[in-house]
């Protein structure tokens, strides 16, 4: 959001020209307030910014054994991180007025762009035969895609022009994706099928509302997500759902009993389907917040994206 200028005619009312943008130092821009003689005027700023850090983690426990480094560091906004298959690179979904696909090296230093273009590209996942699988609307709808970590071989995954195809999320073994398939629930498509004959098999509904996949376990045999902000297990295999905990954007351990998942006050949890109970990890600093959570393949590196947001207030003359 930002500042536009209008001229307007004092006798009618009426706008005089085309707006114009004002130019202001920040991502967001608002509340404008104007003095008595019409000759000053105060507004609000706001300015996010989320980067990737990476801790050790002891995978037993589980427990962070050291301190934060930060990956990535400047004033961009980052809402999701996959960790590629053999631990030594990250993708990484920007927002801003771009959102693209970029990847960065686990000890850190430049970003590379994957595309750069004015299409919407969200959500990248590292599949496990190293390609890189999104959702965008670069054909109008949005819809599944993948790409090689090099920016090459652009291929069009899905093709449902009557609903929007958000969140693929590669199986253990490449095959298929998990989706959410339109706003009514998920589905899995399978790739080992030509393009042209790839359907959607729709998941069974949810008993509180849509399901929105996010991790599969390493087994293949369960989905890990979300519904109306509650955290929740799917079995494949008995096609039943399981309410775990309250919180968002959950991923498996290795061992296919934990889960990690931010929880509403944006603290790290770790919950354990065998035992149903669920305890803290990790707070993060006063004046930040986490959006996001990755692990590396073996689950000694924990990746989160951490954020923090400052607002000020301006005058102009």
């Amino acid at each position: 959001m930002n500042l536009w200028r209008i001229a307007v005619d004092p006798r009618s009312g009426k706008p005089r020209g085309a707006p114009v943008p004002l130019s202001i130092p920040a991502q967001w821009a608002g509340f404008p307030s104007f003095s008595a003689d019409g000759r000053q005027m105060a507004w609000a700023t706001r300015v996010k910014s989320v980067n990737l850090e990476r801790l050790p983690l002891d995978p037993a426990a589980p427990r962070v054994t050291g301190e934060a480094v930060a990956v990535t560091r400047g004033t961009f906004v980052i809402n999701y991180a996959s960790v590629s298959p053999d631990g030594r690179r990250i993708v990484l979904s920007l927002l801003g007025d771009q959102e693209d696909l970029m990847v960065v090296d686990r000890e850190g230093g430049p970003l590379r762009r994957l595309t750069d273009d004015s299409f919407k590209d969200r959500l990248g996942f590292w599949a496990p035969d190293g390609r890189i699988v999104f959702y965008s609307n670069r054909r109008g709808q949005y819809n599944a895609w993948s790409i090689d970590p090099d920016g090459s071989n652009l291929r069009q995954l899905t093709a449902n022009d009557v609903e929007p195809v958000f969140h693929p999320v590669p199986s253990p073994d490449g095959k298929s994706i998990a989706v959410c398939w339109g706003f009514a629930g998920a589905a899995i498509v399978d790739l080992d099928r030509p393009p042209e004959e790839r359907r959607a098999e729709r998941l069974p509904p949810a008993p509180a509302g849509s399901f929105s996949p996010n991790a599969w376990s390493s087994d293949g045999g369960r989905l890990v997500g979300t519904v109306a902000g509650q955290v929740v297990s799917f079995s494949l295999r008995d096609r039943t759902y399981e309410t775990l905990a309250r919180g968002g954007l959950p991923i498996w351990m290795a061992d296919g009993e934990r889960i990690l998942y931010l929880d509403p006050e944006s603290a790290l949890r770790v919950a354990d389907r065998r035992t149903r109970e669920t305890r803290v990890l990790l707070r993060p600093p006063e004046g930040s917040f986490l959006e996001g959570l990755a692990l590396s393949p073996d689950d000694r590196w924990l990746y989160l994206l951490r954020g923090t947001e400052e607002g000020d207030l301006w005058l102009s003359r």
